[in-house]
């Protein structure tokens, strides 16, 4: 990585939004699709507009969310598209950056991007987060051996069926919980190695549509010349959805 670039991936988390992705202006993701990501992209380092339209909108039309992103030189970052409280698209960025876990142990990383109350996990008879409201992260170190999810709210009933992850040793496991409570709870997971850098999954029949497979930069290479460091690819295999939510 650069020392003048920060490395960025992006989930879709919000189920039933069909989207056009904008970075400084540019069109850069066409028809990103609900519970897919990007390759990890190294993005120069500073400020940068980022909006969200609903697919083949007007580039001039008003987006359904929009941010800036704030990339230091060096971070390792993902930003997530999820509903907030009001079930409107909203993104959350989340720091990438762990310590690598303990011999024979892994890391889980709960960040909660779901219409729903505060959750308490457990990871095998781990508890990795209490209480964790909307928009917020826990994480505790796990047996990779171990990796049935329990997913419950603040009275202890079960929000999820108990689901079971992945988890490899050395490595941190990031999972997202998106949807709504009142309609549908789901888990994306996105490995990350030990340097914290997302890593790629084995999506086996995880449910995610085949990769989409397309460069965004394909037809648009004069307008983001100036922003060559960007290759985004649309993948099924950084991301996978855990169980039938």
């Amino acid at each position: 990585q650069s020392s003048d670039t920060a490395t960025v991936t992006l989930i879709h988390g919000f189920r039933g939004l069909l989207a056009d992705v904008y970075l400084d202006g540019e069109r850069i993701l066409e028809g990103f699709a609900p519970e897919r990501s990007t390759d990890p992209t190294e993005i120069p380092a500073g400020e940068h507009t980022v909006e969200v339209r609903e697919a083949d909108a007007a580039p001039d039309s008003e987006p359904v969310v929009e941010g800036t992103l704030d990339l230091p030189a060096g971070a390792n970052l993902t930003a997530i598209v999820h509903p907030d409280a009001d079930g409107q698209p909203t993104i959350s960025v989340f720091d990438n950056a762990f310590d690598t876990p303990g011999k024979g142990k892994a890391r889980a990383v709960v960040r909660h991007a779901a219409v729903a109350p505060a959750i308490d996990v457990k990871v095998g008879d781990v508890e990795v987060a209490s209480g964790l409201e909307p928009g917020g992260e826990d994480g505790a170190i796990i047996d990779p051996k171990n990796t049935e999810v329990t997913t419950t709210d603040a009275s202890s009933d079960a929000l999820l069926a108990p689901q079971r992850i992945t988890a490899e040793e050395g490595t941190t496991v990031a999972l997202y919980l998106i949807g709504s409570a009142d309609d549908s709870l789901g888990w994306l997971s996105q490995r990350l190695d030990s340097a914290g850098a997302p890593a790629g999954v084995p999506t086996g029949n995880s449910g995610l549509a085949a990769p989409v497979g397309v460069p965004w930069w394909a037809g648009a290479a004069a307008a983001l010349a100036a922003l060559a460091a960007l290759r985004l690819v649309v993948v099924g295999g950084r991301l996978r959805r855990i169980g039938n939510a």
